[in-house]
């Protein structure tokens, strides 16, 4: 099992990249909104170091723009030799759930194409709310878009008491965080808790999704290696 590290937008890029290849076996990266990124010298830093792709979680499906922006996004990935890209399923409260629900089909049918032609997987991950925080929901996304793959949230699960049900599904990639008092993306305190949910999933790849503490982050880092 790899395990891999996703940069803070609070912190400097490159220093994290840095991070990242002293500490863990690859990287997960989001490219922030309406951000310029030097692709070359990203691409210098990670030579030879494996990185994974992760969409910003507020780009909307339901929205024609958005999904141009994705597409964009998806050229970066491509010119960072990004094998897979993890997406987020899009919710809008205004929307009946049947619209909704079609809306993101059809648009991660598009993305996916493009992703294909890019030589690209790409990767649906369950939400934290309603609807895709339902097992159901997520399984019904990958059946209607053929080839889309699953990255399994744990954080996201737990928030939404769903591990259990998402633990029998097939994924490809896992992001492993806690949660705690409705907080996601924390640290895991119980260490029990974590070596549990280890010996639970089943992934070649799991990213350590936690924005806190860098030393308790590789003491958690360690415990997963070791487990």
């Amino acid at each position: 099992m790899k395990f891999g590290y996703m940069p803070d937008f609070n912190e400097n890029l490159f220093s994290e990249i840095r991070f990242a290849k002293e500490n863990f076996d690859f990287l997960e990266l989001t490219l922030e909104l309406d951000k310029q990124y030097d692709v070359r010298k990203v691409k210098s830093l990670t030579k030879n170091f494996e990185i994974l792709g992760h969409l910003h979680w507020e780009l909307n499906l339901n929205l024609k723009g958005d999904i141009e922006k994705i597409l964009h996004f998806v050229d970066i990935y491509k010119k960072l030799d990004v094998k897979k890209i993890t997406i987020h399923p899009s919710l809008d409260k205004r929307l009946k759930l049947e619209i909704l629900r079609s809306n993101n089909i059809r648009a991660l049918n598009q993305i996916l194409n493009y992703c294909k032609n890019k030589k690209i997987k790409l990767l649906v991950e369950n939400d934290s709310r309603v609807p895709f925080s339902k097992a159901l929901e997520i399984v019904n996304l990958i059946k209607n878009v053929s080839g889309l793959g699953f990255t399994f949230d744990i954080g996201h699960a737990l928030l939404s008491n769903k591990l259990d049900k998402f633990l029998k599904l097939k994924y490809e990639h896992v992001h492993l965080h806690n949660v705690i008092a409705n907080k996601d993306h924390s640290l895991f305190n119980d260490i029990k808790k974590l070596k549990n949910i280890l010996n639970k999933i089943k992934s070649k790849t799991v990213t350590l999704e936690i924005f806190e503490n860098k030393d308790k982050m590789l003491e958690q880092l360690r415990v997963c290696k070791n487990n």
